[in-house]
């Protein structure tokens, strides 16, 4: 009997653990709000421009499946306008978007470096 009253405690214990960390994982999985527009930095990791799609990665290795439309704009760093066809898998760039129906839609793609400033500014200091 005792033996059943551990294995009980034990599968009880272990049910919590699998739900609160599937809780955390659900808290900690940050979503844009339909309309927020929000500026990213990252790094193209793969080109579809047939579907009109880039991967992108954070520098977190969080991957983003970007859509594109006739609407958005591909800038140098200096803010030239560049033709899709320049996009290239390895650039860096940040990414103006917004989310509609599901779908995070790229307004502004400019390529540029992240530096130590803006890394800490970013992802350390708040």
């Amino acid at each position: 009997m005792n033996n059943k009253l551990q294995a009980s405690a034990l599968f009880t214990v272990l049910i919590a653990m699998i739900v609160s960390t599937g809780t955390a994982a659900l808290a900690a999985r940050k979503t844009v709000p339909t309309g927020e527009t929000r500026n990213e930095f990252f790094i193209i990791s793969e080109v579809r421009l047939k579907r009109q799609q880039l991967v992108l990665e954070k520098p977190s290795q969080i991957t983003k499946v970007m859509f594109l439309n006739d609407k958005t704009v591909f800038e140098s760093k200096k803010g030239d306008r560049l033709p899709f066809s320049d996009i290239r898998a390895g650039q860096t760039v940040f990414v103006t978007y917004v989310q509609e129906g599901g779908k995070a839609l790229a307004l502004t793609i400019r390529q540029g470096p992240m530096t130590v400033t803006m890394l800490h500014e970013r992802y350390f200091n708040g």
